[in-house]
């Protein structure tokens, strides 16, 4: 049966639809009744109770809350499109365990990987089963589908940029899901292969979006593996390099640091050896400099919100009393004014 986590994207979205379109039917309701007897209307501005869109409001004279109430329709609509949503996905699911299983289903997709440009389109569709197949939370057929995923390994070759760097991006979402794959993938060569391809293409220009596509993969495998910033020091020394000379940096470029930096410290793992003694890397100075670019006076608004995600990122994934303890001091790193600022930026 498929877990939570495989839906719960999904779900988020679907109530927050389910509200919007039972809010827009009241709303369409309240304005009939609104044009058809508006001075039965003004004559009840006093009236105690108020009623909203999505739920039904009541309040005393001085305004304070009364009670809340949730209207049937709204819990309907909402177990409904769960089960809908549940149940979907444990199909789709059940498919793709079957797909696995058949062989002349896997011999079809091997089928369609013939190399070259014209004929990408097709091989990233497989390429697609692929990934969707290897994040199923029991997936174990490694030796099974090893010519598929050899397949989408190959294309992480720098002869065609986009495929490459589509590639990486599928490769991430599969070593980010669990343990497991990374293992796999390690056994195979991969992640030196990317490691290798993340320090060529570093100084090289044309190759810009190869490098932030492996930058994102490391990214992603750190959330996972929590030894990675151990294994890749490279890749960690230029993402703390980022941040220490953010200034210097475009947009794009500052957003995705910062981004990184605040992935890689979501593990217990990462953050006890970003907190040791012997750790390289100054984490004290590392959120110094994410304190200055929420401060500076030249970030636009956008920018602003793009720094408050990476501080939720970093502080709202609290895994122990151990990891609560790490956050505290890094919290102090930001600086003494940094709640002030906070709330000055929030209201802004």
């Amino acid at each position: 049966m498929s877990s939570a986590s495989e839906y719960s994207s999904d779900l988020s979205s679907s109530l927050i639809s389910g509200y919007t379109n039972y809010c827009s039917s009241c709303n369409q309701n309240s304005n009939i009744f609104t044009s058809s007897s508006s001075s039965t209307t003004n004559s009840r501005k006093s009236s105690r109770e108020t009623v909203s869109p999505t739920y039904l409001l009541s309040t005393t004279s001085s305004g304070s809350l009364e009670s809340l109430r949730a209207p049937a329709e709204v819990f309907k609509l909402i177990t409904t499109k769960t089960y809908q949503i549940m149940k979907d996905q444990i199909d789709n699911n059940r498919e793709l365990r079957s797909k696995i299983k058949d062989d002349d289903f896997i011999k079809q997709q091997l089928s369609l990987l013939s190399p070259g440009i014209d004929n990408s389109e097709k091989r990233f569709l497989v390429h697609k089963f692929t990934r969707s197949a290897m994040l199923l939370p029991d997936f174990n057929d490694y030796q099974r589908l090893s010519p598929l995923i050899n397949a989408l390994v190959n294309e992480v070759d720098t002869n065609d940029l986009l495929g490459c760097s589509t590639a990486l991006e599928m490769l991430a979402d599969i070593a980010s899901s669990k343990q497991e794959n990374i293992n796999y993938f390690e056994s195979i060569g991969l992640l030196q292969k990317i490691y290798k391809l993340f320090q060529t293409t570093k100084e090289d220009t044309d190759m810009g979006i190869t490098h932030t596509a492996c930058i994102r993969f490391f990214g992603y495998l750190s959330t996972t593996d929590s030894n990675a910033l151990e294994k890749f020091p490279i890749f960690t020394s230029d993402v703390f390099d980022a941040i220490y000379h953010f200034d210097s940096l475009d947009p794009l470029r500052r957003k995705l640091a910062f981004e990184t930096f605040a992935v890689v410290t979501k593990t217990i793992g990462a953050k006890r050896f970003l907190s040791s003694e012997n750790c390289p890397y100054n984490i004290a100075k590392a959120f110094n400099c994410l304190a200055v670019a929420i401060a500076r006076g030249s970030a636009t608004p956008e920018r602003k919100a793009w720094y408050l995600d990476n501080i939720t990122t970093i502080f709202g994934n609290v895994e122990s009393a151990e990891s609560s303890n790490i956050l505290k001091i890094w919290f102090n790193y930001l600086g003494e004014h940094f709640p002030k600022l906070l709330l000055i930026v929030l209201k802004n």
